[in-house]
Formats: C-alpha cells, structure tokens, sequence
C-alpha cells in the first residue's frame, strides 16, 4: 500500500482482516508493532544480506558516489539516526531522581526505566530496589541476554558488584584497557588480593593473557551469607582498544573474546553477561551488536547491520554512535566467517 500509494492506513488495514477473522491482530501491542515494521521498513529499507554476499556487498557499500560523496555505510547509519530520533521519547524516571543523580556518569545518558534492572542486593535507606545506571539487552534469539552498565565510580562500586550478584553475570566484559581505567573509572577488582565492595567480597584467582585481551577468574561472596554462596565470574578486558582510536585495532580479538564470554556464560543457567566501559554505551554497544551479529549468522544464515543496531538503539540510543563503529559491524561480521576458515566449516 505505500508503495503503490504512497499512503498507509492501518486502522483499515486491520478492519479489513477482522471482518475476515475477528481475532486478528488481538493485542494493543500487536497494532503498535504494525506501525513499528512500517517506520522500520518505509525508512530503512531491506538490509537483510545472505551470509555467501558478505563479503562482496561490503565491498559494494564502501564505494562513494561521487554526486553525494556517501557510501552505502553512510546511508544505511544515516536511516537508523533518523529512525533513533523516536526511540528517544522512552522515560528515564529513576535516573532523573536528585538521591540518583550522583550515581549517572554523564547526565544525558541514563536507563530507560522499562529495561532497568533493579538491585535487591542493594537497597535505598527507605528499603526500595537500589538504582543502577544499566539496561537490558536482548540478543538475536534471547530477551535480556546481556546487561550493559557504565563503570563503577567510587560511589557506585558496590552497586556494580550487586548488579553481577543478583542477576548472575558470570561473564563480564570490560570494553578498555585496564590502565585507562586512571582516566575514566574506578578499578573494580583487586589485583592479587580480597578486597571489599560494601556487602560483597571480590578475590582474584586467576589472570592469563590472551589475543588482544586478558582474563581474570573471581570469586565472589556475599558476607553474613554461608560459605558456599559464590560466584564465580571471569572478567574479559579488551586491551587492543585505546582511548584514542573510535573502533578496535583487532577485530580478531573482539570476536575471540565474544565467543569465550559466552561459552562462559552458557555453563550456568539463567546467568547473564554483564558489558562495561566508561559512559555505559560508545564501546559496550560494539559488544552488543558482534554478540547480535554473530548469532544471526550463525542461527539465520544472513547478516542485518541495521537490525542489530536499531534493536540495541530502543534500549540506550548512544549505542553505536558514528559511521566508524557501524562499517566495523561488517568487518566483526567477515571476521567471524574467517574464523571459520580457520578452525572449520561455516555451516
């Protein structure tokens, strides 16, 4: 209908269906979502790519027109900001509260409050939930699969480690170098030693260097509980990241430690990863969006850049903030192919 009339009218549209089938289309939120594929699809168009032109319609889109000196990365990232503008009317009631502004790194980004996870571990002087600046995630075939959270500052550390506690983010993913951390946040695990975060206690067992990151095991307590209540996490550090450059020098690496996270976290059920870098959303979106990537081509055979990223948008519109980072979800998406070459057949 829009395209052979250039109007749509979905209130007709759906009458239309039920004088054929009364119960079609039953929920409030089955017609909202009518209007979401309209927008969605009237603005961005089909993006969906089989995972055999991968390779070929990347080299396609970074080509330039020399009329419009844009390329297809540019176009395609210039339809998900137009279409963002909307996800922006969502309430941050929470994260406006004067006894919660303190604990938000940057005041422009804050959680929505539909997607806000709650902590049970640490409560306000009146006994509520505690507040968190951090939001949910959905991956490509799971609603809140991962959680994604700025850096602890001084006065949120324990807050961070009650987030990890009360929602079993046995793998959390750390998107900067440990020595940036002076610049941008405060350390959050001991080095060699047990350390003490409000109500919890945090030991490092373990720490080995990998491909461009380093892992630490860490065990985690609760006090006043018994001494088999534990958890035991893995922190992932992504170190071929610098402060200074907008993607990663090694989209190896970050592929690597995506597949190491989450075969961590799949060991224990109902556990969560949990992604974190300075504002809570220009580097843990990349997370995001590879973890999305990945498992669209591995479960759905095709690759859906635009997809991905408007799904992570509805949650923290920060997310994937510059073309640089958006062309760089092709190139997680082809080194993940060629890791298959390496270590077997894509299938």
């Amino acid at each position: 209908m829009a395209h052979a009339t250039k109007k749509v009218n979905v209130y007709n549209c759906v009458l239309e269906l039920r004088k054929k089938r009364v119960k079609m289309v039953q929920e409030k939120e089955q017609y909202i979502f009518l209007y979401d594929v309209l927008l969605e699809t009237l603005l961005c168009g089909s993006t969906s790519i089989a995972v055999s032109d991968i390779q070929k319609l990347s080299h396609q889109m970074s080509v330039r027109s020399p009329t419009t000196n844009m390329n297809g990365f540019d176009r395609e990232f210039q339809a998900v900001e137009k279409i963002t503008e909307l996800y922006q009317i969502f309430p941050c009631k929470e994260g406006k509260k004067l006894e919660n502004q303190t604990k938000n790194r940057f005041p422009n980004i804050l959680p929505g409050d539909h997607w806000r996870p709650i902590l049970l571990s640490s409560l306000t002087r009146y006994g509520a939930p505690g507040y968190i600046n951090a939001v949910f995630i959905n991956s490509n075939c799971q609603d809140d699969a991962l959680i994604v959270t700025q850096l602890p500052m001084k006065q949120t550390l324990a807050d961070f480690w009650a987030l990890v506690w009360d929602y079993k983010c046995t793998a959390v993913v750390m998107m900067q170098r440990a020595q940036d951390l002076r610049e941008n946040g405060a350390r959050f695990w001991p080095e060699n030693r047990e350390t003490c975060f409000g109500a919890f206690k945090v030991n490092t067992t373990e720490t080995n260097p990998c491909n461009g990151y380093t892992v630490s095991t860490l065990n985690l307590t609760k006090n006043n509980r018994i001494s088999d209540s534990s958890l035991v996490v893995r922190l992932f550090q992504l170190d071929s990241w610098p402060l200074n450059r907008p993607i990663p020098e090694n989209p190896a690496a970050l592929i690597s430690l995506i597949g190491e996270a989450e075969k961590f976290q799949q060991q224990m059920s109902d556990s969560r990863i949990l992604v974190t870098c300075c504002d809570g959303a220009e580097r843990s979106g990349l997370f995001c969006a590879g973890v999305i990537i990945c498992d669209q081509i591995c479960s759905d055979g095709c690759l859906d850049v635009s997809q991905a990223v408007r799904s992570l948008r509805r949650r923290r519109c920060q997310f994937i903030p510059n073309v640089e980072q958006y062309s760089f979800c092709y190139t997680l998406a082809q080194s993940y192919l060629d890791s298959f070459e390496t270590y077997g057949n894509f299938k």
